[in-house]
């Protein structure tokens, strides 16, 4: 983790019905807050501390994960974040066993739709395409 790293942009991203925390980065990383991401999946406090120290301590994971200085609920505020490139796999390492699907149903759909959509909901939020916004014009006007 960069201490010089510094937040030049800070968006609050819907998405299942939560927000999530993105942020770009003067490196040009976009990444996202951990414990916004283990809030909307729903996971308890026990948990998503557990998903943090994850995060933290994992050998691959540490390597795109900050802590960031970011302002919010009119603070600023250290928080753990996790680079784009390293979230699904962050994500994927989170295992849905019988029990959770069991216990946990709501969780585990949750989990399922942020291990596979989350991604490009945040990149969508902070990157631009203008060739993306002419192919869906091209593709609405084709279909008409």
């Amino acid at each position: 983790m960069k201490d010089s790293i510094q937040v030049i942009e800070q968006k609050l991203v819907g998405f299942n019905d939560t927000e999530l925390l993105g942020v770009k980065t003067d490196d040009d990383k976009i990444s996202v807050g951990v414990s916004f991401i283990c809030n909307g999946i729903g996971l308890s406090s026990g948990q998503r501390d557990r998903q943090v120290k994850n995060v933290q301590e994992d050998v691959v994971l540490k390597m795109g994960s900050r802590k960031l200085s970011v302002k919010f609920d009119d603070q600023v505020r250290e928080a753990l974040f996790i680079e784009l490139e390293y979230h699904s796999l962050w994500l994927a390492k989170i295992t849905i066993t019988p029990a959770m699907q069991t216990n946990q149903r709501e969780v585990a759909s949750k989990l399922v739709e942020y291990q596979s959509k989350a991604k490009d909901v945040l990149a969508a939020a902070f990157i631009y395409n203008p060739a993306q916004k002419y192919l869906s014009t091209t593709t609405e006007r084709l279909e008409h």
